[in-house]
Parts: C-alpha cells; structure tokens; sequence
C-alpha cells in the first residue's frame, strides 16, 4: 500500500522524460507535478517534449529558472517524493527536509565512483569497461547518499555516449518501475556509499572538446566517442574554425610522425598522426554545420593541425 499520495519530478532531456514515463505510468494514481529547468539554450533540450507529454497527461508543469523556485514550488505543492533527473544544481537541506519520503536521482555511474558533472562522458574518456548509473537519496553532499539501485552495461570499443546512454535508460525503464513501487511502498533496503572509494568529476563545456593530438590514437578516439550527438562533438581548430568529428577510425598500423601532422590523404579520409606512434583516420567531419568528408577540409599532407 503506497504511503504517498503527491509527487514531483524535476529533470530535463530525453533521458529524463524517459525516467519520468516509467514511474509516471507506474503510479498514475499520485498527485503528480513536473518541474523542468530552463534549458533552451542546450543542444539537448527537451522541454517542448516534457510541455506536449504534460499536455497530453493533463500534468501541470513548471519551467524553474533556479533552485530558490525549485524550493518555492516544493513548498507549496508539499509532495511526499521527488525524482530527479536531468537536473544539474545541489539542492539545499531546507528543501530536502520538506519532503517525507526523500529525494532521489540518478546518476549515471556506479557511485560511488565518478561523483560529480558528466559521469557518464569522463567513464568513457577514461576507458572503463562497466559503465553504470545509479538510483540514490539526496543529501546535502554531491552525490553521496545511499544508494536503491543501480544497472550496468559493458563498454567496448565502439560504445559511444549515444549507446551508453540509450542502453542505461533501456535498463532503468525495464528495472525502475518495481524500484519505485518499493520505494512508495516503504519496502526499499538501501546501500550505503563508502566515500573513501569516490572518485570526483568536472562538469564539462564544449571548450572542453578541443583534441590535443598529443594523446594516444585509443585515448582519442575514446575522447570522440565519449563526446557524440546528441553532445556538441570532439573537435579541432584548423584555419581558425571549429572542426567537429562526425566518423572516425583507428589508424592500426605504426605511424611515425609528429603528433597532429596529415600522414595520408585518401578520396574521403585523412590519417592524423598522434603520440606514440599512433593515428586517427578522419571520414566525415562538420564544418559550420554541413558534413564533408574529411579530405575537402585537410587538402595536403603540409597540415599540421
């Protein structure tokens, strides 16, 4: 017998309008109300989603534009949980004491390992094998709470932040709904996180793309497949434009030459050279936002990017 009878998701992205349909469906009984944050100007944005599915639902939602509003709203809608997910600010205790039941989120990593901004792109830059996510409780600290479940995949080497991505929500749609049922239910056993084995991570920006080719061929193409659509790319700069990697290969054979220099131009793709002899085949790059293959943007071995 569930002990809640309002509930609250707050949360943005495809990733978490997916989260949302699978406890929402699970649970249409509860007084439910969405806050989706202000995010407009992220390439990944699903608000005009989360607006047409509210619609459709009959839910009311709200665009929040901080965490004071997030508090306000909490306040006076006086749910008895939250899920979060999508969502980027650490919410304060005032808010989370508000609420009975607790507030929960997920977080893609196997916490308590790579706490903190873009977990999910740092596991793959960083070439683990187990990428996770995680369903935790809101405390004060980042990410530190204790932990009601978690899935996890196996990472090779053609997992790209799309799939990741795409096969962790497959899981979570597919395992959350008896989770929150337990959750509701008062029948959940948790984990605690030891915080001597966390790890910590940067939030990123697309600046944070740029290829230094002076890293390893296997670090770089785990840096461009950690950074795919629906995230900005991996680039380079070359004649003061933004060249963003669309398809890529490693390079196999042993190539000596100096990191960032065109060893072969091909019909459509060119080879870089990188550290320790390695290189990188470039076929299809974007240039202010048209696809070309990569050999009509780097016309002569010369370059040196």
């Amino acid at each position: 017998m569930s002990v809640a009878e309002r509930a609250l998701f707050l949360g943005s992205k495809k990733f978490g309008l997916e989260i949302f349909k699978s406890i929402y469906y699970t649970s249409k009984y509860l007084k439910w109300r969405v806050l989706c944050p202000q995010d407009l100007d992220d390439i990944r944005t699903y608000q005009d989603e989360f607006l047409n599915f509210c619609r459709k639902e009959n839910l009311d939602l709200l665009v929040v534009t901080s965490v004071k509003m997030v508090t306000e709203t909490v306040k006076d809608f006086e749910p008895d949980v939250i899920i979060v997910s999508g969502y980027y600010n650490i919410l304060p205790k005032k808010l989370l004491d508000l609420v009975p039941l607790g507030v929960w989120g997920i977080h893609n990593s196997l916490l308590p390992k790579y706490r903190g901004g873009a977990a999910l792109v740092w596991q793959i830059i960083n070439g683990e094998k187990e990428l996770g996510s995680s369903l935790f409780k809101f405390t004060t600290e980042m990410d530190a709470g204790e932990i009601l479940h978690q899935v996890t995949i196996n990472s090779d080497g053609k997992t790209t932040i799309k799939t990741a991505t795409e096969q962790i929500q497959k899981l979570w749609i597919e395992q959350l709904p008896q989770k929150w049922r337990d959750l509701l239910n008062g029948e959940v056993e948790l984990i605690l996180q030891n915080d001597k084995d966390a790890t910590y991570c940067a939030q990123r920006i697309e600046e944070d793309g740029e290829i230094s080719w002076s890293k390893t061929a296997k670090f770089i193409d785990r840096f461009i497949r950690a950074q795919t659509t629906p995230y900005p790319r991996a680039y380079f700069i070359f004649e003061g434009r933004k060249i963003k990697i669309v398809e890529h290969q490693i390079f196999f054979q042993k190539v000596y030459g100096t990191p960032g220099q065109v060893f072969l131009r091909h019909k459509e793709s060119v080879v870089i050279c990188c550290e320790q002899e390695t290189a990188i085949k470039l076929v299809k790059v974007e240039i202010d936002g048209v696809v070309k293959n990569a050999s009509e943007v780097l016309k002569t071995i010369s370059v040196r990017l």
